[in-house]
């Protein structure tokens, strides 16, 4: 359970706040994440999105902006952006060879398909996986956050003015710091988002799926429990991502746009967010960012 605190620090440390008071934070309150959702050992305490300063107010007011999968395969396409781009957006990447020789009565090289909304998108075996073509890519869009586990914070102690004692808190260590810094060159605002369980449900009540993303060797065979999973719910196609991508911690969330406006992408409202939202640091990076949470 996360603890909001109003400590004033000596090291100026910025400290996640919250209207309730410490003693309302109970084992009985609903402020616990769901178990089925994360690892209970190493839950997800907060989300990070890096945000331009010119749409930081409008981000803290709970719109978030989409971009199409479609977009991220021509960053790395078009433009060798290896960064952001990712040419096997919105494909689960495995040695799709294997899956056809031992399938291919029942896939074709037409997997599978399941309604979306109003359209049916046909998941379809390629040379780099299993996943959307173009077409369907321009259709789902994505918001990218870094998910922040408890296993990425190292725990420390500091002196409170307010009460002349010392506090036990905890600060992100410094490999994930250095992943974040190496991503955010731009030197965009952090955002966080308290990774509370009314966010998980909130999240996914609000879009058409939010989960981590599972990180795969695009090299080995199909796994038939994923393949299983996307034939289930052809959406979990967008969370699995190639290895080399693992130091962005990703969390995400995919909804359906007009693929007309794949090329800018959409912003929606997610009116619930603000209470859980708020900017962590006046810096550019999280290294004075602190939180206690209730173990």
């Amino acid at each position: 359970m996360i603890l909001g605190t109003q400590y004033s620090l000596s090291e100026q440390a910025s400290i996640y706040k919250c209207k309730r008071e410490l003693s309302k934070f109970t084992k009985e309150t609903r402020y616990y994440l769901d178990e089925n959702y994360t690892d209970k050992k190493d839950r997800v305490i907060c989300l990070v999105k890096f945000v331009e300063k010119k749409y930081l107010l409008s981000t803290l007011f709970g719109n978030l902006h989409f971009s199409s999968l479609y977009s991220f395969r021509e960053y790395e396409d078009k433009y060798g952006d290896h960064k952001i781009g990712d040419k096997y957006e919105g494909i689960y990447p495995c040695d799709y060879q294997h899956v056809y020789k031992n399938n291919s009565k029942n896939y074709n090289h037409k997997l599978l398909s399941g309604k979306l909304n109003t359209w049916n998108p046909i998941l379809r075996i390629t040379k780099d996986g299993i996943g959307f073509s173009d077409k369907q890519a321009k259709k789902i869009g994505v918001i990218s956050f870094y998910a922040i586990r408890e296993s990425n914070f190292d725990s420390e102690s500091l002196y409170d003015i307010r009460f002349n004692r010392k506090v036990s808190v905890n600060k992100i260590n410094q490999i994930v710091l250095t992943m974040m810094h190496n991503f955010n060159q731009e030197r965009k605002i952090p955002v966080v988002i308290k990774m509370l369980k009314d966010t998980v449900i909130y999240l996914k009540q609000k879009s058409k799926y939010s989960d981590l993303v599972s990180y795969v060797d695009e090299n080995s065979p199909a796994d038939s429990l994923i393949v299983d999973q996307i034939k289930s719910n052809p959406w979990r196609t967008a969370f699995y991502k190639r290895k080399e991508y693992s130091n962005q911690l990703e969390y995400r969330i995919v909804d359906e746009i007009d693929s007309h406006n794949s090329e800018s992408g959409v912003t929606k409202h997610f009116d619930g967010l603000w209470k859980n939202m708020f900017i962590a640091s006046k810096d550019t990076d999280l290294s004075k960012f602190r939180v206690a949470w209730d173990d």
